[in-house]
């Protein structure tokens, strides 16, 4: 996390969200044992090579996304969605 991120109010009740890049779906395998264990993580590592490609700071590799308040990047309109 950014050191701009900073959770003042220690009694404080906070949202903390993760993605995926791409939204891409890694925390269920269940859904994918029909694709051949090989082929899902030479695909998995070329996402996240992309992913790291359109950023100039990345390493070779980008898993987590990058946003700030869901409001402010307009993901949502409104706050409690």
């Amino acid at each position: 996390m950014s050191r701009k991120h900073k959770f003042h109010n220690k009694s404080g009740v906070y949202f903390v969200g993760f993605a995926t890049v791409y939204w891409i779906d890694v925390f269920t395998d269940h859904l994918y044992l029909y694709i051949s264990e090989d082929s899902r993580k030479e695909w998995l590592l070329c996402m996240f090579e992309k992913a790291a490609k359109d950023k100039t700071n990345m390493a070779k590799h980008k898993f987590w996304q990058h946003h700030n308040n869901p409001v402010q990047s307009g993901l949502v309109t409104d706050p409690m969605d």
